[in-house]
Order: C-alpha cells, then sequence, then structure tokens
C-alpha cells in the first residue's frame, strides 16, 4: 500500500475513523523538516490556495517536484486583497 503523507497538524484532525479503517497508511511530515529526500512522492495534493502550493513546495526542499492536483479554497466574502491568487476559479454551479 502506499503511504499518504500529510503535515502534522492535519493527521492530528483527521477522523478516528477514517484512521481505523487504514491502518498505517498515512505518515506524518514534520513542517520544519519537509520531506524526506529517501521518500518516493508520486503528486501533490494542495487545498488552499497560492501559499498552500508554496508551502508543499517548501516542503520538498531540493527533491524533484512532481505534479501537484491544487484545489482553490477561497471565502469570497472577504476581500482578497494581497492574495496571488494565481489559481483558476472554476465555480462548480457551471459544471
Amino acid at each position: 500500500m502506499k503511504k499518504i503523507l500529510i503535515e502534522e497538524w492535519v493527521f492530528e484532525g483527521l477522523p478516528k475513523k477514517l484512521l481505523e479503517d487504514f491502518p498505517g497508511a498515512f505518515n506524518c511530515v514534520s513542517s520544519e523538516q519537509g520531506f524526506k529526500e529517501d521518500e518516493e512522492i508520486s503528486f501533490l495534493v494542495t487545498l488552499g490556495g497560492d501559499g498552500t502550493v508554496l508551502h508543499a513546495l517548501r516542503l520538498l526542499g531540493d527533491q524533484n517536484c512532481p505534479p501537484i492536483l491544487s484545489f482553490a479554497i477561497v471565502s469570497y466574502s472577504v476581500t482578497l486583497q494581497g492574495s496571488l491568487c494565481y489559481l483558476c476559479h472554476f465555480d462548480m454551479q457551471e459544471y
């Protein structure tokens, strides 16, 4: 089984049922240390915005960058000043 690498703070918020259903599937990554060089990373998934993508790249360090599947999670009720906003916006109601 392939391992799912997630940051420690995300792991702590996972539902217990998910951990019980998939024992040993998750490996924690320290935000300070990043990914280990010997870990094979097939792809990255980010949930957030531009800053989340940049943070994930920082965790990679000197490793080659795998494909990234990024989902922008933005509250449009808040002014977006200061945001990079490189990610495209897709309104799910249009699909």
